[in-house]
């Protein structure tokens, strides 16, 4: 079973993630993260049929759950550091925001293998490194 922790878990893209991974049968939503949430259990700030908790921040998030991947889908102010601390954990991540830039994804790269874990960042055709 793959355990998530989903960065912007009461945000508008929300919903239907959270219904695909309830979904799923190798996927468990372990936690969340939203500020405004913070403190809440996940079924009811979400309608999730998990039993992990919302915290206010990634950090608090994996020190607190199982994590093995975290899904991010927060704000471009939050997407860069929230990689930054999964990754530095040894978390493997799924980026579903934007405002990355190419040096960020350069960055983030070299850190993710040199902990050998996987990030899949949203590319797209502005910010994704060329090789």
């Amino acid at each position: 079973m793959i355990r998530v922790c989903f960065a912007g878990v009461t945000g508008w893209t929300a919903p239907p993630i959270v219904a695909a991974i309830d979904a799923a049968d190798d996927l468990t939503l372990t936690c969340g993260v939203s500020r405004s949430a913070a403190g809440r259990p996940l079924a009811d700030a979400t309608a999730s049929r998990s039993d992990g908790s919302i915290y206010s921040s990634v950090s608090e998030a994996l020190q607190s759950a199982e994590v093995d991947v975290l899904l991010d889908y927060t704000s471009a102010a939050a997407v860069k550091e929230n990689v930054l601390t999964a990754v530095r954990a040894g978390v493997h991540v799924v980026v579903g925001s934007s405002g990355l830039t190419a040096s960020d994804y350069a960055e983030l790269d070299r850190l993710a293998r040199d902990r050998d874990v996987v990030w899949l960042p949203r590319a797209t055709s502005r910010s994704w490194p060329r090789s």
